[in-house]
This record gives structure tokens, C-alpha cells and sequence, in this order.
């Protein structure tokens, strides 16, 4: 993985790798509009943007030391309006990254504090600003004119409406009316086969994230406690099957098309070099963990005294995430029913109950909660995240019975800044966590293929690194065709 600079034109590391002093690009301004005006980005913003993080983020512990022992930094400060010294803890190979994540440090403009109500709008320093949004309709984007970058974005402006019913969002689709990544796997075919003129292409890899299936062992007899019930439920799972029911592996193959096809380990399987093949001989025995074994899952649970199987709760929630998800929850539920674990499903308001006490909780709950999740920023932050007894999501804390070992390796892994030795580290500790079954994720991915119209130059050529980075990053390179409308 290579870092490039954003905000930050430089950045040097101390020899001991104990200090990052950047840089911020002197041509970066803030959105036009009061009260930020356009003026610089400086290190004031960052300082302020860093007080709020370490100080109210859910995610402060991966970052701040004064809220995780195992988290890198110290202290920031800010020597002049152009430099940011950051003080580290302990040299960390995930220093970098994390800063660099979109779904942590977020730089907002000191104006935030009073100047403007950030829930309700925005300053950015960003491509694009937000020119109208209308909730539950959609949210309309124009051109940044301080963007430091002259030479992009092409599109003066990018309208993205909300359609929360999918078969709208096709229909509008094939109209033209949306232009792009409105297709599921089940309809790109016939969708194609509809509009031939449209413009085909692979994603030629696989998910960096996913959903999770959280255990909840908060009371003394949840049968998940036991490490055997966690393994059996992971058998249970025909992950090929459902792979190919959400990605639609056999339909592309029929046609010709051919998909690559990968199960997830403790880590998604779109992470190069990290992620260990379970099927391999090189995963070892405990591989059989993701291999689907109804007999030998039956086993399991009847040597962990549940012969006739049970009933769980399985939370979910129908209004936080896709469509998409729901129909996941509902089908991964039927698929280990054989079993005899059978869900209880209890959809839950994302913002009210779900968002809070099933995602935030850390297994404080009973039964099973499902669980979306944006990629990390490298493999080993989504490792540090839900294993270490300090992550933020962590399941190696109580109620689970925390395991000293798994912050050992961790902690190793973090400081090792050789990145093949680090991903041999990460092989042994998926090898070691698939024994565990303490996290579980979706049963794995496909290569997925997308649909664009014509008119969409660039479409598929850049992409978007997760949710949040995809418009600086993939939609900047894109530009509109008016000679193929």
C-alpha cells in the first residue's frame, strides 16, 4: 500500500519513529462561502479537527493514546500555520494509514465551533460542496473553485438522489435518469443484454469489508460463549451457496463470464498479500473453519450440550443499511437453520437501538447482531479494530473472555514496517483466529461487474477506495460525453 499526501504535500519520520512532522499544501482552501470564505486550510483546523476526534469519536482509541495504551499518538501540535508535529507513543506501522483514513480524522474548518452547525451543513476543502441537500431526496454538488487541484474534477456538478426502492432505482437507471452503480448482480446481464450501447466492467477484485456477525455473550449462558457453538455456526454456513445467490456467480458463468470467487477469512478477502486463502494448504488444518459441514456442525453443538440445537436473537436493522443487507440477515438466518440454531429475527431502528447497543456495544447483548462496515484503511486496522482489547469494536474484551496472546500479536504486527513480514504475521494470526471463531463475516465475495451509460467518460478506470474516498478519488477522473447522450 502506498500513501499519497492529501491535505499533507509532505511528511518526514523521525529516525526513531517517534515524530511525523507534515506539510499542509498551501493551495488547499476551504469552501468559498461563509464563514470559511476560501481562505487556507492551516494547522489550526487540523489541531481543532484532532481535539474533536480524540475527545468524542467512537473510533478515538485507535488513534489517541490517552484513550487506548495501544494507540500511537500523544500529542499534536502546530509550530507555524503550514506544520503539524504529531508525537507518537511508540513507532507504529499504522500511524500513517489511520491518518489518512476517511473514516477517522476528518479536517474541518475551525468555524465548525459556532460558526456554522456542521449536522445540518457543510465547509469542506474538498472537489466538490454541497449545494442543496433535501433529506429523503437527495443532495445536489458543485464544482469546488479552491480545490487545490486545477486540472479536476471534470464535472461542474454531481446530483446523487435518494431511491430507496431498488426496482425504482433500476427503472431510473435504464431510462438514463442514473448513470451509474444502480445495478445488482442478479440484473447486470439482462440489464446489458436490454441496452447493449451500455458500458460493462469488472471491478477486478474483491471486498475490502463487508457485513459481520457479531456474537453476543452477554449473559453467563449464552451458548455462544463456547467456542464450539461459534465454530458450528460457521460450518453451518454453505458459503459458496450464498456467494453465489448474492453475486449471481452461476448465471455470469452461463453467459460466458467467468468471476473470481473467494471466502473471508478473520479479514475480507479483497486484502492483497494479507489475506490467507482457507482452502489453501497453506491455512492449515483449522481452514475448515469456513468449509460447509452440516454433519460436523451437529457434532459440534451436541458436544457443547445443545444436541437439539436452540433459539437465538438475531438483530438486524431495516432502515440503517441496503436493501441488500436485509435479505443477507434473512437468508444467512435460513441457511444454518438445519442446524437446529434458529433465529428469533428482531429488526431494530438503526439510530435508536441498533447503531448504539448491537453495533457499538462490544457483545453486550444476546443472541446475534449483524453488522455493516466500511472498508478499513489497511488490514491490519480492521485487525486492531475488532481483536485488540482496546479496539474499538473489540471482541476480546468483556463480557468475552479477553485473550492476552491476541494483543501480543497485534502489538507486534503494528510495530513491524516490513510489510511481507507483517503479512506473514497477519497469516499466522488468521490461522490462529479461525480456531477462535471469535468474529465472523460474511461468507466471502465475488468479483462484481458494473454498469455504465456511455456518456460516462472514465467510467470503471478509477475507483474509489470505500464509501467515504470515492469521489475524490474515482468520480474526479470521470467527465461527461455529450456526443454519446
Amino acid at each position: 500500500m502506498r500513501i499519497e499526501g492529501d491535505l499533507a504535500e509532505s511528511w518526514e519520520v523521525a529516525p526513531d519513529g517517534l515524530q511525523v512532522t507534515f506539510k499542509l499544501r498551501p493551495e488547499a482552501k476551504f469552501d468559498p462561502r461563509p464563514p470559511t470564505s476560501g481562505r487556507a486550510v492551516d494547522s489550526g483546523d487540523v489541531l481543532f479537527s484532532w481535539k474533536k476526534f480524540s475527545e468524542l469519536s467512537s473510533f478515538r482509541s485507535d488513534l489517541s493514546n490517552a484513550a487506548s495504551n495501544a494507540a500511537p499518538i500523544q500529542s499534536m501540535s502546530a509550530p507555524d500555520a503550514r506544520t503539524v508535529v504529531v508525537k507518537l507513543a511508540f513507532p507504529d506501522a499504522l500511524t500513517l494509514p489511520l491518518l489518512a483514513s476517511a473514516g477517522h480524522l476528518w479536517i474541518q474548518p475551525k468555524e465548525a465551533d459556532g460558526g456554522f452547525d456542521p449536522r445540518q451543513d457543510a465547509r469542506g476543502s474538498g472537489p466538490w460542496m454541497i449545494d442543496s441537500l433535501r433529506r429523503s431526496v437527495g443532495v445536489e454538488f458543485k464544482r469546488n473553485p479552491n480545490w487545490y487541484r486545477r486540472d479536476r474534477p471534470f464535472f461542474d456538478g454531481i446530483s446523487m438522489p435518494i431511491v430507496s426502492e431498488y426496482a425504482q432505482q433500476l427503472a431510473q437507471f435504464r431510462a438514463g435518469n442514473i448513470w451509474q452503480g444502480a445495478v445488482r448482480q442478479e440484473d447486470i446481464l439482462g440489464t446489458k443484454k436490454d441496452h447493449p450501447n451500455l458500458v460493462m466492467y469488472s471491478s477486478g477484485s474483491f471486498a475490502l469489508a463487508g457485513p459481520r456477525i457479531i456474537f453476543g455473550v452477554e449473559r453467563a449462558d449464552s451458548p455462544f460463549r463456547d467456542e464450539r457453538v461459534r465454530r458450528a455456526y460457521s460450518i453451518a454456513i454453505d458459503r459458496d451457496l450464498l456467494i453465489d445467490a448474492f453475486a449471481d456467480v452461476s448465471a455470469f458463468e452461463k453467459a460466458g463470464v467467468k468471476k473470481g470467487v473467494r471466502w473471508h477469512t478473520s479479514i475480507p478477502a479483497g486484502w492483497e498479500g494479507a489475506w490467507l486463502d482457507p482452502k489453501s494448504s497453506e491455512f492449515g488444518p483449522n481452514g475448515k473453519t469456513y468449509a460447509y459441514d452440516l454433519a460436523e456442525a451437529k457434532k459440534l453443538l451436541t458436544a457443547a450440550g445443545y444436541p437439539n440445537g436452540f433459539e437465538y436473537d438475531l438483530h438486524y436493522t431495516p432502515n440503517g443499511y441496503t436493501p441488500t443487507y436485509v435479505r443477507m440477515v434473512e437468508t444467512l438466518a435460513g441457511n444454518v437453520e438445519p442446524t437446529g440454531m434458529r433465529a428469533k429475527l428482531l429488526p431494530e431502528d438503526h439510530q435508536t437501538l441498533f447503531l448504539p447497543k448491537r453495533v457499538r456495544d462490544k457483545g453486550k447483548f444476546t443472541g446475534i447482531s449483524i453488522i455493516s462496515a466500511s472498508a478499513a484503511v489497511d488490514s491490519l486496522a480492521m485487525i486492531a479494530a475488532y481483536y485488540h482489547s482496546e479496539g474499538a469494536m473489540s471482541v476480546n474484551q468483556p463480557p468475552f473472555e479477553p485473550d492476552p496472546s491476541t494483543d501480543t500479536m497485534i502489538e507486534a504486527m503494528r510495530r513491524e514496517f516490513d510489510m511481507q513480514k507483517r503479512f506473514k504475521m497477519i497469516h499466522d494470526f488468521q490461522r490462529m483466529m479461525a480456531g477462535k471463531a471469535r468474529l465472523l463475516l460474511w461468507p466471502g465475495d465475488a468479483t462484481a461487474f458494473e454498469l455504465a451509460w456511455p456518456w460516462v467518460g472514465n467510467a470503471g478506470v478509477y475507483r474509489g477506495y470505500g464509501t467515504y474516498g470515492a469521489p475524490t478519488e474515482a468520480l474526479v477522473h470521470q467527465w461527461f460525453d455529450q456526443s454519446k447522450k
